[in-house]
């Protein structure tokens, strides 16, 4: 069911204060826009509040647009 590969669900979940084998928030986490996923994911790697920054220079990179 899971969109996401297990590394970012696994990070999210730490992020969320869950083990990073505790699926019981994942509907949860697949109900969020993605931009609150990426945050969450580089929130448990410490970069917070880049999210928006990130998805501009993948944008603006690689041409391509995130939604």
């Amino acid at each position: 069911m899971n969109i996401y590969s297990e590394d970012v669900m696994e990070n999210v979940r730490r992020a969320l204060g869950l083990e990073k084998d505790d699926e019981s928030m994942d509907n949860e986490i697949m109900e969020m826009d993605k931009v609150t996923v990426l945050g969450l994911y580089f929130q448990w790697e410490g970069i917070i509040g880049y999210e928006d920054e990130i998805v501009g220079v993948v944008s603006d990179i690689w041409d391509v647009y995130l939604d």
